[in-house]
């Protein structure tokens, strides 16, 4: 019974750490919006927006 305790508190604590290292590197931290018009053949930049994941407010960079 213990060592089954002991398995789930380490399951446990090991989950958690997971959790918190995929936080702080999953999100990006600013993104580029596009636009494409019909007629051109390449996108142009319409917007650069960073975003900071532990406030959660964003920014228009350009």
């Amino acid at each position: 019974m213990r060592s089954l305790v002991a398995l789930l508190n380490f399951l446990f604590i090991s989950i958690s750490i997971g959790l918190v290292q995929c936080k702080s590197t999953a999100l990006p931290k600013s993104a580029d919006i596009y636009h494409w018009a019909v007629n051109v053949p390449q996108p142009s930049l319409l917007a650069k927006i960073a975003y900071n994941p532990e406030t959660l407010e964003s920014n228009v960079l350009s």
